[in-house]
């Protein structure tokens, strides 16, 4: 709806636009239904896989993607003319992200180089770039660029890198590029009534780009700790979340509540929510009973910390936490 109001020459989905692992059928479905209106309105719609949506999950929607939809891959560095009325308004380049073989660099200077060339031997209106963020063991959490990229950015003809790495919206300016990572403008806290949205990315015709964030809906973020014994059920969990959920205000306004969940103790329930399967049938159950009555409520991160006393260590070595020796923190979405 925003893109066709404001009459927008193309869109951009810079990565995470799903979390894959979680099997979203429901939001796999409003992202298709969108680039289907979108489709119909005429306006062409670039993406690039994330750490949290990656090609794979992409390979296995393709055949569902419209014409207006395309999607880059970093193994390929071919560029994209996006053309309006038969002129051309921007070059669409696809960028490797960090992997381990980028090295302290971030990127490979040699990929660089490649899709360098390219801009050089052919047209190339306004190049911006969609960075392609891989998945890693351990993503790099940066608010800025990485200092290794600063002198190919200063050099490069890129005006506009946008990026999808990072839930927190940041801008930083080097030299003639804008890199740009569209976000809520804080990050998210308990208790935080905020809106999520898009970025507005305009360009005069100096060449001058500003940016202004596009609120979308307005949306919740609460953070629950759940005190578990060794003998805790899943439905004790959710009976505790449900009480829980029945004391949070959550304004009428607001459209969607996500809550980090802390599970503190060991026992049957952390045994239990280990595999994605049973995290996700979680996941989907307090959706479902929420999204009935009230706003509908998604358990965004399940975080586990250990509190099993010495002899309880002891009892249970050679299980799969017997080593631990401090709160263990294990993160998932």
């Amino acid at each position: 709806r925003q893109a066709r109001e404001l009459q927008v020459d193309f869109v951009l989905l810079t990565g995470n636009t799903l979390v894959a692992a979680d099997y979203p059928l429901a939001g796999e479905a409003a992202l298709i239904r969108g680039l289907n209106q979108l489709n119909d309105f005429g306006i062409p719609v670039y993406l690039i896989p994330g750490e949290l949506d990656p090609e794979h999950y992409w390979d296995a929607i393709d055949h569902r993607l419209p014409p207006n939809t395309k999607r880059l891959s970093a193994h390929d560095p071919e560029v994209t003319i996006c053309r309006r009325g038969g002129e051309g308004v921007a070059t669409i380049v696809p960028i490797s992200g960090p992997t381990a073989t980028a090295g302290e660099n971030w990127i490979d200077a040699n990929y660089w180089e490649t899709w360098g060339d390219q801009l050089i031997d052919r047209e190339s209106p306004f190049p911006i770039a969609l960075v392609h963020q891989y998945p890693l063991e351990e993503f790099p959490d940066y608010r800025s660029v990485p200092a290794g990229l600063e002198v190919m950015l200063r050099s490069s003809r890129i005006r506009y890198f946008a990026s999808g790495a990072t839930l927190q919206r940041w801008t930083n300016q080097i030299g003639g590029t804008t890199w740009h990572v569209p976000g809520v403008p804080v990050g998210f806290r308990s208790g935080l009534a905020d809106s999520v949205g898009c970025s507005l990315v305009e360009v005069d015709g100096a060449g001058k780009i500003s940016l202004r964030q596009l609120s979308t809906s307005p949306v919740r973020r609460e953070r629950y700790k759940f005190a578990a014994s060794p003998l805790t059920l899943r439905s004790e969990l959710v009976e505790h979340l449900s009480n829980q959920l029945s004391k949070t205000t959550i304004g009428r306004e607001e459209r969607f509540c996500w809550i980090d969940l802390v599970i503190q103790g060991g026992g049957v329930l952390l045994e239990e929510l280990q595999t994605a399967e049973a995290r996700q049938q979680l996941r989907q159950e307090v959706f479902e009973f929420t999204g009935t009555e009230q706003v509908p409520v998604w358990i965004d991160r399940i975080e586990f910390q250990e509190t099993r006393s010495n002899s309880e260590r002891i009892l249970s070595i050679g299980g799969r936490f017997s080593a631990a020796t401090g709160p263990l923190a294990h993160a998932c979405r």
